[in-house]
This record gives structure tokens, sequence and C-alpha cells, in this order.
């Protein structure tokens, strides 16, 4: 506990001591006067004269005088009572407001590391302490939390999104290169790979760029009455492997926001399980519900949770826990480099369903394998039309 807040608490209690001392004294003041008040109205001239004056009394006039001052004197023992009962309070209220003093300074001091940059830094317990300096003490230590997070988050996304980007664009620059040298011909196909490395650039900057606008609240969707089995049956007309069963589902809804998010869920089921062998449509209650399963390894519940994390990977997960670094660009062929997802597809399924007022989940399949569900309400007002 600082001087200061010190200072301040003896101030206020002796401040509070100073006001009841002269409130004692002006009570006692104003009860000597009623007693002579009383005592005139009630003596004989001649009593009075030689009580005012002080001049002797026999024990006849002095029982008189203390029986009709009786009830005053009650008065006054109880205002000499309560000169100590307000000290031992004054005491009990100092010795009750230290641990809400201390409680303070670390709320004060935990502030002070947060501003220096410490997001490791928490309010100290301190015990006893008032319920609701010990919930704000939690909120604010939750709120640290999340800004610590936050930061890890940040700085995790930014080196992986650096080797994202660096991955086509070495495979791009080792190409040209190449081909100044005259080791690669300037063919249609070299200029294929060429395009199709820009293509992941392109895709990863979208994909970012709806992702920062869904972090800023500024995502905007067209709002549209669609009907989902007949979108969803474009998309699957191009994997004819994959068995499916549309029920006739109509919704209001972004159709290019959703045909994006129903192919980045195949897409991730072709990359991570050698592609989806089910995609179902159903109506439950008053939402649609979109499932895409696959074969693969499966997920951990943990991996359930963290799957739509951006740039998350199983792999990457893993080679982090074991204290593996992962293989740079350069260990990589060209043609194996950059030609995967961008690392944010899930991500971006998940912006899209929030913004559409429903969810996505990872469930274990029967049998082995990963359900992804795509859970859409029905309502015309669940899609957000904010411009960005």
């Amino acid at each position: 506990m600082t001087w200061g807040l010190r200072k301040w608490l003896l101030a206020l209690a002796g401040a509070s001591a100073l006001a009841a001392i002269l409130i004692l004294m002006l009570s006692f003041s104003v009860i000597i006067v009623l007693e002579d008040s009383y005592l005139r109205q009630n003596l004989s001239p001649d009593l009075w004269e030689k009580y005012f004056n002080g001049l002797p009394l026999t024990a006849e006039e002095m029982a008189a005088i203390e029986t009709l001052l009786a009830p005053y004197y009650r008065l006054e023992v109880a205002l000499l009572a309560f000169a100590p009962s307000f000290i031992v309070a004054v005491g009990v209220g100092w010795a009750g407001s230290v641990p809400l003093a201390r409680h303070l300074v670390g709320l004060r001091r935990t502030a002070q590391r947060v501003r220096a940059g410490d997001l490791s830094a928490r309010v100290p317990e301190v015990k006893p302490t008032a319920a609701e300096i010990a919930s704000f003490a939690r909120d604010f230590d939750a709120l640290i939390a999340r800004a610590e997070r936050a930061e890890r988050e940040s700085r995790a996304s930014a080196a992986t999104l650096a080797h994202e980007l660096r991955t086509p664009l070495t495979v791009i620059r080792g190409r040209l290169q190449g081909m100044m040298d005259g080791v690669f011909p300037i063919a249609p196909a070299e200029l294929a790979t060429l395009m199709g490395q820009v293509d992941v650039l392109h895709r990863l900057i979208d994909d970012l760029r709806l992702l920062t606008l869904f972090a800023s609240g500024r995502m905007s969707f067209r709002s549209e009455v669609l009907q989902l089995h007949d979108l969803i049956a474009e998309i699957l007309a191009l994997e004819p492997a994959v068995d499916s069963a549309l029920a006739p589902v109509a919704l209001h809804g972004d159709r290019a926001r959703l045909k994006q998010a129903v192919n980045a869920l195949l897409d991730n089921a072709r990359r991570h399980a050698g592609g989806a062998d089910r995609v179902t449509l159903r109506l439950d209650g008053p939402d649609a519900v979109l499932e895409v399963a696959d074969r693969g390894p499966g997920l951990t519940e943990a991996e359930a949770l963290q799957v739509f994390d951006r740039f998350y990977s199983k792999d990457r997960s893993q080679s982090e826990k074991s204290g593996l670094e992962e293989s740079g660009p350069e260990e990589s062929g060209p043609e194996e480099s950059g030609l995967g997802g961008s690392g944010l597809g899930l991500s971006v399924v998940r912006a899209i369903a929030v913004g559409h007022k429903g969810r996505v989940r990872a469930l274990p399949r029967p049998g082995g394998g990963t359900v992804f569900e795509l859970r859409l309400p029905l309502a015309p007002g669940a899609v957000s039309t904010d411009s960005p």
C-alpha cells in the first residue's frame, strides 16, 4: 500500500473523528442551555438565584435540582459513551479498508505493467475483500488474458502468413529466374505454373481481406432468396465421386459467400482426408444443415476446436509440440510448393456462417472420419447486410 493512499485514508478517518468531536461539544453546549432554561422554569425565583450565582445549597435543594436534571444527566452519559464507540468504529473502518486499499494498489500496479507491455501480469489475490472488487479483478484478468491471447495469435499468424506468402513467391521467382537464364523455356506450361502460384497468392489475399472485414465487423453480405440445394448440386456436379442427399431448402443468404463456404469445406476434405465421400442437406427445425463427411484420420476433441483458427495445421501443431521446425519452401519441389490451400479456408467458412447468424463445427463420424456441419437459419433477417 502506497503512502499516498494511506495518507488519504488517515485524513478521512481524522476528519471524521474531528467532526464527531465538534458535534459532541455542540451537543453538550445545547444540553447545558436546555438545563438552565428548564431549571429557571421549574425552580422558585429564590432557589434559581442561589443556583445560578453558585451560592451554597441545602441537601433538600440539591436533591430537588438533581431530580429535575436527571433526564439531562442520562443524555450526557449517552453522549459520553458515543465518543469511545466512534473511536472503535473508526478503527474498525480503517482495518477494513486496508484489504480494499491493497486490492486497489494491486489493480493499479497490474495496469501499469500491462501499459508497459507485460501482458502476463495478473491482479494479486487479496483476502478478505468486497465481492464487487473481486469480480472486477477477475474481469480485468480475463481482459488481459484475452489481449495476451490475441497478441500471441497475431504473432503466430504473422509468422505463418510470411511463410504462406514466401512459398509461392519463391516458386514464381525461381521459375522467372530460370526462364531468364534459359533453364526453363518460356512455354504455355511454364506460364500456367506461374499463373497457378499467382492464383494461390490471390486467394490468400482475398481470404485475409474477408477475415479482416469479419474481425472488424464490416464484412457485408448480399441477401437474396436462393435454393441452397441447387447451389450445392452445381458444385457437386464437378465432384462425381461424392455421394449426396440434398433436401429442397430455400433461405435468405449471399449466394457467392455460401458457394465459397461449400467449396472450402470440400477443398479441406480433399487436402486432408482424400476428399469428401458424402454431402447431405436437410432441414432441422428453423435451420438448414449442410454436412460434409469424409473418411480421413479424424480429429481429436482439441483439434476440432482449433481447426477453424487462422492458419491452423495439424501437422504444424504436431511439429511445434515436438520442437521441430517446418521445412522451408526451398526443401520442397516447385511443383509441390504453395499448391495447397491458404490455411484460411475453414476460418473463412466460420466467418461466413457467423455472418449468416449460423455456426460451423467439426464432429466425429461413426466408423472414422469427420463431419463438418454448417448450420444456417432460414429466417429472412438472419444475414447481415451492413456495408463495409
